[in-house]
């Protein structure tokens, strides 16, 4: 009969604790057992026992041992478990349920049916994979990080140009404010003000190019921009509501506007959300792939608003997981207009750092060629020895390095025979 289908990848052999055969005593060996164990039963009436006959031990002897076979997942064996899930295999589950294998989902029909639940209403293309990834990292209560999944997947998950859309209505509101300003309540009116001021420039630090110069994670506070954000659009939102005790001009347009700042607000909260959400390891993630946690910041050599994607290797230490910085991967990618798309690999150990760089721009990979002998001496000045530098004409995804995944072509399920 079948068993269970397997995920792993196919194995060429059993260990030495899996898979091992007792060896059949002989006939001599198996009658002095039996007669020990009368004795020790110690039974006064017990029968004699009786000598196997040569049949009964050739019988004993070949008596099939049946052993799990491995054999490549089919398109069979998909319908089959969705049968068994008491799903039709339309198109449809057919993809859910090949996206929860190569993720590493165990096929239930709760998972199943949270997966189909967190997709409801959703029509983007990646909504499948996107709602496979939430489930797979217990994001289950919304379907909030499932979109943010699917943004970051539709490359549309950009922190710069939400930063700078954000700076933008706040000039605006404060300009608005202040046209305002006779219709508020004076104390409210300079509260709103100063918070205002403080988060400009907060988001102005953000885009400055001297406070990324050494890619200092200290200064990557996300956490407490995140926290900025929220209390200041929970703030706006609590004077909304009571903005006709406040203010005695158009409510109506002074509505609208409060609106819009809470949008630019949120859209904010949502690409740092997102970079959390991408950081969280799944419960099942693939034994022997990195965990990395994923930062996303302004690119200050661009001119026009564009991202820095960070990826830095994580340790697991019990459930937690977190950055040794003496020792760690560094991944980042960037694009300027001058040298085009370029990824950068820092392997870590201690004071020594290894570089591969990867371009698809033939011209800028002899350019960090020659730039090799300057980036020694900059990293010199901070105490580090650059060991190695290679440049590669190709172009990097970082998305299976931050969502890996089981290859279709390694699953395999397991037949056992009775």
């Amino acid at each position: 009969m079948d068993g269970v289908p397997g995920t792993g990848p196919r194995k060429s052999g059993l260990s030495s604790s899996q898979g091992r055969v007792t060896k059949p005593a002989s006939a001599e060996e198996a009658q002095q057992s039996n007669k020990d164990f009368a004795s020790a039963a110690d039974v006064k009436s017990a029968a004699p026992i009786a000598e196997a006959s040569p049949s009964t031990q050739q019988k004993a002897v070949e008596t099939p041992v049946f052993k799990p076979q491995a054999r490549p997942l089919s398109e069979r064996d998909v319908v089959d478990t969705l049968l068994k899930l008491q799903k039709s295999p339309t198109t449809e589950s057919k993809q859910i349920l090949t996206t929860m294998l190569q993720y590493g989902v165990e096929a239930t029909e709760a998972g199943f049916e949270m997966i189909e639940t967190l997709m409801k209403g959703k029509k983007k293309r990646n909504s499948i994979e996107s709602a496979v990834i939430s489930y797979s990292k217990e994001l289950k209560e919304s379907s909030k990080p499932m979109d943010l999944i699917s943004s970051f997947l539709s490359q549309t998950l950009q922190l710069s140009k939400d930063i700078q859309s954000l700076r933008s209505e706040l000039s605006q509101f404060s300009s608005f404010m202040k046209l305002q300003q006779k219709g508020f309540d004076q104390g409210l009116f300079s509260g709103i003000m100063s918070i205002l001021s403080e988060l400009e420039q907060e988001l102005k630090k953000s885009s400055k190019k001297s406070a990324f110069d050494k890619l200092n994670l200290s200064k990557m506070k996300r956490g407490e921009l995140f926290s900025t954000l929220k209390l200041f659009s929970e703030f706006m939102g609590g004077v909304e509501q009571k903005l006709g005790k406040f203010f005695k001009g158009n409510q109506q347009q002074m509505i609208g506007r409060f609106n819009r700042l809470k949008q630019q607000l949120g859209a904010n909260m949502d690409a740092l959300m997102g970079q959390f959400i991408l950081s969280k390891e799944a419960a099942n993630h693939p034994i022997g792939e990195d965990q990395y946690a994923f930062f996303q910041l302004p690119n200050p050599m661009a001119k026009t608003p564009m991202d820095i994607d960070i990826l830095i290797k994580q340790e697991k230490k019990g459930k937690k997981a977190s950055i040794n910085t003496k020792k760690t991967r560094v991944v980042l990618k960037f694009e300027t207009p001058e040298l085009g798309e370029v990824s950068v690999i820092i392997d870590v150990a201690e004071n020594k750092l290894w570089y591969v760089f990867q371009t698809d721009s033939g011209a800028t990979k002899r350019y960090v060629a020659e730039m090799s002998v300057e980036l020694r001496d900059r990293m010199e000045t901070l105490n580090y020895q650059v060991v190695g530098v290679q440049t590669l004409k190709k172009t990097l995804d970082i998305k299976p390095l931050l969502l890996p995944v089981y290859k279709l072509d390694n699953l395999t399920r397991i037949v056992a025979e009775a």
